[in-house]
């Protein structure tokens, strides 16, 4: 009898223990967070408004490559520019020096015999 006392007693334990652990899980204040999944799922498109969609990225971009590309030409030609006008007022200062040369020496505004007038 003291056998089956004690066995007895052991399982009523474990049973108590069992069911003071799960209730006072139960009792524990966990807190709860609410979340709000926000997925942006675009509507559905046919393949011709994706098709009319990639050739306006496309578009955008070449107009995008021109823009830097006439740009660059821009920059290009006003370096030309400014050479030109540097080359123009040495023309000018040369000009200015023949018009002040007491001799020809050879610069007449003739044209030398055997060629042609440039258009």
């Amino acid at each position: 009898m003291k056998k089956y006392f004690f066995t007895v007693s052991v399982v009523v334990l474990a049973v108590m223990a069992v069911f003071a652990i799960t209730e006072e899980a139960k009792s524990t204040n966990y807190s709860t967070y609410e979340v709000n999944p926000q997925i942006n799922i675009p509507p559905y498109q046919g393949e011709q408004v994706q098709v009319a969609h990639v050739f306006e990225r496309i578009v955008l971009r070449y107009q995008l490559f021109l823009e830097d590309a006439l740009q660059g030409q821009k920059t290009d030609l006003s370096q030309v520019l400014k050479r030109l006008d540097e080359i123009e007022k040495k023309l000018d200062v040369l000009a200015e020096k023949k018009q002040n040369c007491p001799c020809d020496c050879g610069l007449s505004a003739t044209k030398p015999t055997g060629q042609e007038e440039i258009k």
